[in-house]
Parts: structure tokens; sequence; C-alpha cells
């Protein structure tokens, strides 16, 4: 068993206003909940091309075996399903394949007007050659809820989802646990510096 998990649980709850089961103040709520944020945009500055593909890149599953639930951002996949040739929305009807990486995916829809094929995906990028970002912040939670990869492919299975593949979720693990500790030493230095002037200014009313 990793030691290190027990404690990026710790600190990530704290980070999110848990601690030991018990709520923090909605300013500490709040406070904490910026610091998930600045977590995932972390994770984007530092974004790495990876290898998250289920599959190799030219194996493309066939619309009969699709399966009907996956994970999507609706704003995304909504700017994507447009023909921009004939200004006309694309059906997911039409999809006719996918390609899968970890959570997200790439459909190939083809336009029923000039039946060219289009492709397009469920979710954005953290960067332009960076892993999508459904598959960061899936292993943010999964470090939140202090389970293993194991534990959200039974979640996902039960739920007719594709799972997510073991080496897909550990990359993005790392790069989430090493954000999780730039952030957190960035609140400390933060508070530290804040300490430091409230001291010096009860010093100064204290001479006063």
């Amino acid at each position: 068993m990793d030691r290190n998990k027990p404690k990026e649980r710790h600190n990530i709850r704290m980070l999110r206003g848990k601690k030991k089961g018990q709520f923090a103040k909605n300013k500490v709520v709040s406070a904490r909940e910026n610091n998930y944020v600045a977590i995932i945009n972390r994770c984007r500055e530092q974004a790495v091309r990876v290898n998250e593909v289920n599959k190799p890149p030219e194996c493309f599953t066939e619309i009969e075996s699709l399966g009907a639930r996956r994970i999507v951002n609706l704003i995304v996949l909504g700017q994507q399903l447009w023909c921009r040739d004939y200004k006309i929305p694309l059906s997911i009807n039409n999809i006719l394949s996918e390609k899968r990486y970890g959570l997200a995916s790439i459909f190939k829809v083809k336009c029923m007007q000039c039946e060219k094929e289009v492709f397009v995906s469920t979710d954005k990028r953290l960067s332009e050659k960076g892993g999508f970002i459904v598959n960061t912040k899936a292993a943010l939670g999964m470090i939140d809820a202090g389970i293993g990869e194991t534990h959200v492919n039974s979640l996902l299975t039960s739920m007719d989802v594709p799972s997510i593949g073991p080496k897909t979720i550990k990359i993005h693990e790392r790069v989430v646990g090493k954000a999780i500790e730039e952030v957190a030493e960035g609140s400390c230095l933060k508070s530290i510096q804040l300490e430091k002037k409230l001291t010096v200014k009860v010093a100064k009313e204290s001479v006063l």
C-alpha cells in the first residue's frame, strides 16, 4: 500500500473544506474550493502530452458496440456537432465510430447533407496536445474520495459507462498529486506571510 495516499487524501480534503468528517465555515470552504480550482488550473499549466488511449489510434469501435452512456461536456459537444460547410447541426444518430481516451471520446460523425466526416470530442483538453480534463478530474475525485482505480471502474461499469484504463488514471494521478502539493505549499506560504504582517501590525499598535 502506498503510504503517500492517506496524506494526499487528507490534504485534498482540507483544501476542499473537510477534515475528520467535520465541515468548516463558509469563508474557509470558499477559500478551499478556490484551491480546488487552482489544482485543475495547475494541472492545465503543467499539462504534458500523455498516452491515454485505451486502444490503438487506428482502432475504432463500430457503432453497434458503442453503448448508450458517456460522460460528456454538453457545451463542447454542442459546439462541435456542426457542419461548417452547410452551417447545419449534426446528429449523434449519424456517429460512425468512436475512439476512447480514458473517460473522453472522439466520435466520427457523418454529415448527411455533404457526406463529410467530422470528428467530435466529448470534452476539452488541458492543453492542445495534453490529456482530457475529465480524466484529470476523475483522478482528483479518486484521491478526494480515498478510493482506487478498481472502485472507480466498478462504479462506471455498473452505470454502463466505459471504464478508464489503469495507465491513464495513473498518469493523471501523478499530475494531480504534484499540483496538490504545489497549491498546498502556496497556501501555506500565503498564510505565513499574512501571519507575519498581522504580527508586525499588532506589534506597532502595541508600541503606540
